[in-house]
């Protein structure tokens, strides 16, 4: 929930897990620059979602951009389920104890806008969605020197089911990613620590562990692959900041 300059797209993958030749390889997005950085992403069988605070972006799995698409400010993280990518959304503050403006956008997977359910529960705003064993799973922003920030569990029609207070640690702004893999949930988290960016915790969500892979733009599980994760980072290259997505195991150092 940061601001950055703007930047092109760059995927670095590991090419024989999601389909591609043998071996690792390194794809870079061509065709697009985004003024402000990747929020989240979402992987399908064929294709990747890319959520970037005002723009939606699917590409086949090589890099190539399918379609580009204007979103309202601020679209954050995204998760498919059902056949929909559906985006958390505020278009208010971040937080502060009130003025949070929240939305879950539903599109079908042509990003083609179907719906939009109005959140009424989330005073920090909304930044981060995720669905999992029937359930979705939301999240985002805390108060400053908060001790905890709180995942709110809704149903299929996102009315709220359980809230889940996590401990904040030394992290700032709540949580920036989640993502449901190989039976854990996984977080990702700017940290005023500068280390232990990414969380591992139980389907109860009590944290097992934390890392330090850089993971707070974006978590995908790898489509077919319970055991491996996409994690969205940002790397400098000649011409500025470039978003990159790492396909990684689940073996975080």
């Amino acid at each position: 929930m940061k601001k950055y300059p703007v930047f092109l797209l760059y995927c670095l993958i590991c090419a024989a897990a999601f389909g591609g030749a043998n071996g690792n390889g390194t794809v870079r997005f061509t065709g697009e620059s985004f003024k402000r950085h990747m929020q989240g992403l979402a992987a399908a069988a064929d294709r990747i979602y890319w959520s970037h605070t005002d723009r939606l972006a699917v590409t086949d799995t090589a890099g190539s951009y399918i379609k580009l698409v204007e979103a309202d400010h601020h679209h954050g993280d995204i998760c498919i389920n059902g056949g929909k990518l559906y985006a958390a959304v505020n278009k208010g503050k971040f937080n502060r104890e009130s003025g949070a403006e929240n939305f879950v956008y539903v599109y079908d997977l042509d990003l083609n806008l179907l719906e939009v359910v109005p959140i009424d529960f989330m005073p920090q705003g909304l930044g981060v969605i995720e669905f999992s064993d029937g359930s979705f799973y939301l999240g985002g922003g805390a108060l400053k020197d908060a001790k905890t920030f709180k995942i709110y569990k809704c149903s299929k029609d996102f009315k709220l089911e359980k809230i889940f207070e996590i401990p904040a640690y030394d992290s700032e702004l709540g949580v920036q990613t989640i993502c449901s893999c190989d039976g854990f949930f996984w977080f990702g988290c700017y940290m005023r620590s500068g280390k232990e960016f990414l969380w591992k915790l139980d389907k109860n969500l009590r944290v097992l562990g934390r890392f330090n892979n850089f993971a707070a733009l974006g978590i995908s599980r790898m489509p077919a692959e319970s055991d491996r994760l996409i994690i969205g980072r940002t790397k400098k290259g000649e011409s500025g900041l470039f978003d990159t997505a790492e396909i990684s195991r689940l073996e975080p150092k």
